[in-house]
């Protein structure tokens, strides 16, 4: 029994059939490849933007935290209390602590780093007071707002006069005073009430990637990353006046400065300005 004419174009017409489908199965997996590979495009651009978008909101994180704590301590510059640095010089025990109008804010250049160093001086906003007047000239009884430890630094203030000291040793009285013997007696016996608060002495510089905090006992805090660098690119006068160069402006005229910063994440870098007056 043979293959008949039918039989052909039937077995002809399967053969055209299965080519069909395979055709229409190779355009099937190409559109379908197309559409993941533009799926997977979107995909990556997303997360390219979401990225993006967190790096800015990181920078401007960072840039706040350093603002905010430059700008407290900037203001803060020759803050003695009651007492104005301008009208009562201090006194002071050791020339290696002083605070007058001239280093109230010290701006210097660092060779090593190659980054700007500002150095701020003043009295902590905290303070203890003194309950009663002294009867020595190197014994406190004080209050226990702040807590003072052996080895710090202390600066008195009335409404005469302020003074730079420094603390031998410390002992609870009770509750609410403690007792204060100082390393090298006071120039004056101080009333009752006189405020009795830290000298501060913060610098302030950049060192991998991070803006850094140096105080006065030595230690070294990380205050936010992400500054790549800082730079006082100006201060003001007294007179309202702008001037970049800062060997040429004398320490008294003093009013303000103007902090460059550069602020850096993953690919992004980003440049800020800020300004921060200083109280007279």
């Amino acid at each position: 029994m043979g293959i008949t004419i039918s039989d052909k174009k039937s077995l002809y017409n399967n053969k055209n059939l299965d080519g069909l489908i395979l055709l229409e199965t190779l355009i099937a997996l190409f559109l379908g490849l197309l559409l993941l590979a533009c799926l997977l495009l979107i995909y990556l651009l997303l997360m390219r933007q979401t990225i993006t978008q967190i790096s800015w909101s990181t920078l401007q994180e960072h840039f706040n935290i350093a603002t905010r704590v430059l700008q407290r301590d900037v203001q803060l510059a020759g803050y003695l209390g009651c007492v104005q640095l301008a009208q009562h010089p201090v006194i002071t025990y050791n020339p290696a602590y002083n605070l007058t109008l001239n280093n109230r804010l010290l701006i210097t250049h660092s060779d090593f780093s190659g980054h700007d160093i500002l150095i701020v001086q003043h009295r902590s906003l905290i303070s203890n007071v003194l309950l009663h007047k002294m009867l020595n000239n190197y014994e406190l009884y004080v209050s226990r707002h702040l807590k003072i430890l052996p080895g710090n630094i202390l600066l008195l203030a009335d409404c005469d006069s302020a003074e730079i000291t420094k603390v031998a040793s410390v002992t609870l009285v009770n509750a609410t005073m403690q007792k204060i013997i100082l390393s090298q007696p006071l120039h004056k016996q101080y009333a009752q009430n006189t405020e009795v608060g830290l000298f501060e002495r913060n610098s302030y510089t950049i060192a991998a990637g991070s803006l850094y905090q140096h105080d006065i006992n030595g230690h070294n805090i990380a205050v936010v990353a992400g500054i790549h660098d800082m730079r006082i690119r100006d201060v003001l006068q007294s007179e309202n006046t702008w001037s970049d160069d800062h060997a040429a402006i004398e320490a008294t005229r003093l009013t303000g400065i103007v902090v460059q910063w550069q602020l850096t994440d993953h690919a992004l870098l980003q440049l800020a300005y800020q300004v921060i007056t200083v109280s007279s």
